[in-house]
Formats: C-alpha cells, structure tokens, sequence
C-alpha cells in the first residue's frame, strides 16, 4: 500500500521550495550563522537535537503556516525513528483502522473476477501482487466462493516497512480457510525468482463444465493482461510445477488453527488457543473482552444446554456435555495463561466495546448459542478485571482514546504468530480465525508498533483507565440498587 512517509529534511525542502527560500535565507531567518548547519539539515545529516533546535528557530520567525507547522513537527517524528520504521507503523495503523482503497476494478481484472465468480470451482496461484485493492477483491471472492482455494507466493525483501506490507496484505486474507500463503526472503536461495513478478494464474471448471486456464499478469496495481486458454493445454500445471521447483526456499507464513466446521471446531480451536498462549509474551488489540478475560464459572452459566441442542441439532445430550466440559477445560487454561504467567500479557480494548459489554452483557466473540451475562456477572467479570490490573505484575490493560477506532483485531503471539480478522463479524458457527501468520519478521515489526508507537499514543492514561473501569462498575451496580 501507498504510506510513504517524510522526514524533517524532505518536507523542509518542499516548504523551502514552495516558498522560494534559499539555502541563505533559511539560515538568515534562523539565526544560524554557518551556512552548512543548514544545509546539514536539509540533506538530513543532522542530530535530532540539531533538527528541534532549527524547528524551534523557524517556528520563533513566524514565517511557517500552521499546516507547515504540523507537517514538519510530524516529519521530526519520522526523523527519530527513521523513515522505514516510520512506514512500517503507518502500515499497522491502517491495517487496524480498516483502511481500504475504492479504487475502480481495472477493467481486464473485472473481467477476470466475474469469471472466477461465475466458475463451480477454482485453484489460484498468486505470485506477490501485494496491492490492497487487489487482496480485497481476492478476500471477497474466496469468502463467496468457499468451493475456491489460493496459494499464494509473495518475496519479503529488507525492512520493517516490508514485513509490514506483506502482514497487511495476508491479513485481509487470513481468517478465510481457503487461503494459504507462502513467504520467500530475497536473500535465500531462489528468492530472486518473485521480486519484480506480479501474477494470478488459476483452473477453473466453468458452468457448462469446461475446464478453462487463466493466467493475469499485473504491470501494476491498475493494468492487467489476462490471457485465457482451454486447461487442456496445461497452463496451469505448467506454472504450479515451475512455482514449486522454484520455491523450494519459500516458507509457510499461514497455517490453519482448525479445519474443522461445527461444534468440534469451537473446541479444537479453545484448544489450540490454550496452548498457544502458554508461556509466550501476547500483544492483543480488540474492542472487548478476550474470551480468557472471563472466568470459566460465568462462561459455563451461559453456555444453556437446551439452546445448545437447538444450534447443533446432531448432538445427543451425553455428546454435547462432554464437548461442553472439554471446552471448558481449555478455556480455564486460557484465563490462568492470562493472568498467572509470568510473561508479559498486553492488552488493548475500546472504551465503546466495554460499554457495550456492560449495557448488552455480550462480547464481540459471542456466541449465538450463549445467553448474555446477567447483570451481576457482568460487574463480577470487571471487578475481577480491575482487581488482575491492580494486582498483576504481568497483566497490562489500556483503553484506545476515543478517537482510535479499531475496525481489525490483532492478537499476536511473541515467538510465534499473529491473527488478524475484522472485529464486527456475523453470527455464525465457524465465526473463528482460521489461519495463523507465521514470520518472526512480521511479528517483531507488529510488536515494535504495539510497544513504542499504539501502547504509547493511542491509549488513555492509567489514572483514565482505572476510573473508567470504576464508572462501568458503578452504573451496574446502580441498576441492581433500583
């Protein structure tokens, strides 16, 4: 995606040229006396000490607009950081803001997806084509067309920045079965077979039962050529036997959690969660409460056995117990991975989704089956919530500012992994990540973001935290007093 950032010295050379000031006016009006300080800072050679002092001296001078104020105070940001760095947090925030082009289909590549949509079924290669607009499309069809599957090919070159396009590209695409992905590093061997190659080939069997090869090859994210020819002539097996020679040094990035649909699914997915958060480090972004921020007491209360008769209806009673029991099991285990390891858990939540969990007693993780939490639940859940903040040396709770609104939720695991998948999903019984993204890369890059940049800017203040928490408390309590 398009984030390119600027540093002091960039966006001081486009205000010094759109106002015509020399290399001698600027250091005049600054008050510098060598010549060289300035241009020092205009080919970004300087300290950062060196940088505020020269803002400082141009703001002193009133000759900056308020908008030129505020650019050049956001570029000494980027200054600091480093402007790698600084693409890669901008790339993060877009991915939990939700930020989507609406960019219009190229007309060839409408083409194309009208075909695929048409198709009974269909394989697709991908090779990088890491272009937003275009994993939109390629997530909108593969959520349509669950009979559709994808294996993509994608070159991870140096860089923060980097690791952080290509997380937020398989992001979009993660929470969807049907979709794996396979990451090469440019320096392994092989690796200087994908960079610079943008290309989507795929097999369909089309409605009238002919089987057809496409192959779309991107010059850019806006012009595509499609070539179409009949699968008797092997493009397609050609292409796949060619990528996977080729790709001997590729890696997978995914992996599927569960693959299974139905009630089994809830609780092999409880179970993997269990074990995946055993004695790792864990940096979440979500608008409510985790499902492990719940007592299994309360969690139990809810799961009522005639409602969940009625949603898996091929259950007998002495079946669906046990199942219950087992997930219950495991979701214990994920409350104590939560509050009594002794690695670090972050956790970061809305204030809007936390008022709605008090009004509704429903998470955004509920599931349909479940009734909502009863009044005095819900002020024994947040009670245990603010007393495990309180008392945890381990547990850190923060709420986004207001204006931070998180339409994606992020859960990362230190040495591990990362899920992303949007936070408002519909009501139904696979509602669960399918897949994990799998590259330390990825991982460092999201947590770095987390630590220095979200946990720092974007969260209210610990004393706005606990008197937040105190307020939820307060009102639900009121409503049992009346």
């Amino acid at each position: 995606m398009d984030t390119e950032v600027l540093t002091f010295a960039d966006r001081l050379r486009e205000i010094a040229a759109a106002h015509g000031w020399s290399l001698e006016m600027l250091a005049n009006m600054t008050g510098y006396k060598s010549r060289t300080s300035v241009s020092r800072v205009l080919q970004e050679r300087s300290s950062h000490k060196n940088r505020l002092n020269f803002f400082k001296s141009l703001c002193d001078c009133g000759a900056l607009s308020r908008e030129e104020e505020s650019g050049l105070r956001k570029a000494l940001d980027v200054s600091l950081i480093g402007k790698d760095k600084a693409n890669a947090r901008q790339i993060f925030r877009a991915l939990i803001l939700g930020d989507e082009e609406n960019a219009p289909d190229p007309p060839n590549f409408a083409r194309l997806l009208d075909m695929l949509r048409a198709a009974k079924g269909a394989r697709l290669l991908v090779v990088n084509c890491l272009h937003e607009h275009f994993f939109a499309c390629l997530r909108d069809l593969l959520y349509e067309k669950k009979g559709h599957s994808a294996r993509h090919y994608c070159a991870l070159e140096a860089g923060e920045s980097e690791a952080a396009n290509v997380m937020y590209c398989l992001s979009r695409m993660t929470y969807l079965p049907n979709y794996a992905a396979f990451v090469c590093e440019r320096d392994a061997r092989g690796g200087n077979t994908l960079p610079g190659l943008d290309m989507l080939c795929a097999t369909m069997e089309e409605s009238d039962g002919n089987r057809t090869d496409v192959l779309a090859l991107f010059s850019d994210a806006s012009n595509v050529a499609v070539h179409r020819i009949p699968a008797e002539y092997g493009l397609f097996s050609f292409i796949e036997r060619a990528l996977l020679q080729a790709m001997t040094c590729a890696e997978p990035a995914t992996q599927l959690c569960s693959s299974q649909e139905g009630p089994e699914s809830f609780v092999n997915i409880m179970s993997y969660w269990a074990e995946c958060e055993r004695n790792r480090d864990m940096y979440h972004v979500k608008s409510d409460l985790c499902v492990n921020n719940i007592h299994t007491q309360y969690l139990r209360s809810c799961l009522n056995e005639r409602e969940l008769l009625r949603f898996f209806p091929t259950l007998d009673l002495e079946t669906l117990r046990a199942m219950k029991e087992k997930l219950l099991y495991f979701q214990l285990q994920r409350y104590k991975n939560m509050y009594e390891s002794k690695n670090p858990k972050h956790l970061i939540l809305t204030m809007d989704g936390m008022r709605d969990f008090a009004a509704t007693g429903m998470t955004s993780e509920h599931f349909v089956a479940m009734r909502p939490f009863t009044v005095r639940e819900r002020i024994a859940i947040l009670e245990d919530l603010q007393t495990r903040v309180s008392e945890s040396q381990f547990f850190f709770l923060y709420f986004f500012k207001e204006s931070f609104r998180p339409r994606f939720e992020i859960n990362c695991w230190d040495g591990y992994g990362m899920t992303a998948f949007p936070i408002l999903k519909e009501e139904r019984a696979d509602n669960y990540c399918n897949n994990v993204i799998f590259h330390p890369r990825m991982v460092s890059a999201f947590r770095e973001y987390f630590m220095e940049d979200l946990r720092k800017n974007q969260t209210i203040s610990t004393a706005e935290r606990n008197a937040f928490l105190r307020a939820l408390i307060d009102m639900l309590k009121a409503q049992i007093d009346d």
